[in-house]
């Protein structure tokens, strides 16, 4: 009995941590099949394809002719459609961010299946599908705007709402603290990949990735969906970035030091020198896809600054897409005196 009901409690765990893992990390396409007249197209074969990656998702359009596919990485993605009696129809590339439901409508038109179709303007509808207010701050903006420290968080500071009372959380390696809608600090959830990622004590950020390694994130500030909790404020969902078809890398190093910075007013008034500041954040990103689909290797350098001098040597599993990721802290100096 013992056995049995342990074996039980187990699954149900097992079950419960997959539904976890799968919380607003993904999005999703869903749409209707018509035809050139408006008409329903019921049973049609959609297939959803990464343009980065080639992985290909599939689903069958039911007798309304609405079809739907989740659970699917952040990415560029093609849409094809097949159906006896209709030309095949494919889509050019369309951005899926995390946590969007995005609704395609698919028209056909009268024809072999020989015959391919495609559409080059076709574009999600507007938000349809959910109530929740926020934006998505893509990857390419993490890495080129300038960060103090090198931490995504300070991004939430531009959104509508966002205030904090100080930038001091945000480079003193605790991962910063945004106010959103008058909330508290203390009352934002922090999502990586699905998983929590919220520090225990004073509920920042538990990890601040390389900015290097983020696909993007999504700062949910109002009607966030019922299936994160925990919190009153935003919820700042964040989306490792996945292997694809080709080799990609990246390295950096930012300087700061008292030879290139001006001294303050203060000081010169008081006739003291600039004090000694040196700071040097180094570090690089490699990942790739084997041919063989094997598990996606993403070795990463985080460069923030060491918390109380140690460095971090974080490793963790992304069960989304059965993606072996590490993280590695580089080497780093950091000195400052007043």
């Amino acid at each position: 009995m013992v056995s049995h009901s342990a074996r039980f409690v187990a699954l149900a765990v097992l079950l419960a941590s997959g539904n976890a893992f799968a919380q607003g990390v993904t999005g999703s396409f869903t749409g209707t099949v018509k035809d050139s007249s408006g008409a329903i197209v019921p049973n049609a074969l959609v297939k959803v394809r990464s343009v980065d990656s080639g992985r290909e998702w599939k689903s069958i359009a039911n007798e309304s002719g609405i079809y739907y596919i989740s659970a699917l990485p952040p990415d560029q993605y093609t849409l094809t459609v097949e159906v006896p009696g209709f030309k095949r129809l494919v889509t050019n590339s369309i951005t899926l961010e995390v946590n969007q439901t995005a609704r395609v409508d698919l028209a056909l038109e009268v024809g072999a299946v020989a015959e391919t179709v495609e559409v080059k303007d076709v574009a999600p509808l507007l938000q349809t599908e959910n109530t929740q207010l926020g934006h998505v701050v893509s990857g390419n903006t993490t890495v080129n705007l300038p960060l103090n420290g090198r931490n995504f968080a300070q991004l939430t500071l531009l959104s509508p709402g966002v205030v904090t009372y100080g930038m001091g959380t945000f480079t003193s390696g605790t991962g910063g603290q945004p106010l959103v809608n008058g909330n508290r600090a203390q009352a934002n959830n922090y999502r990586l990949d699905g998983m929590d990622s919220n520090e225990i004590q004073d509920n920042g950020t538990g990890f601040s990735p390389n900015v290097d390694a983020i696909q993007e994130f999504r700062l949910i500030t109002t009607n966030a969906p019922a299936e994160y909790g925990n919190s009153m404020g935003a919820i700042v969902n964040t989306s490792l970035k996945s292997g694809t078809n080709h080799y990609h890398g990246s390295a950096f190093e930012f300087v700061k030091n008292d030879h290139v910075n001006a001294n303050n007013w203060f000081s010169n008034a008081s006739l003291q020198p600039r004090g000694q500041f040196s700071q040097n954040i180094f570090g690089g990103t490699f990942w790739r896809t084997d041919p063989q689909e094997s598990p996606v290797l993403l070795r990463g350098l985080p460069g923030h600054p060491p918390v109380e001098g140690r460095n971090r040597l974080p490793a963790y599993v992304d069960p989304r897409s059965l993606a072996h990721r590490r993280s590695l802290q580089p080497d780093q100096e950091a000195l400052q005196s007043p």
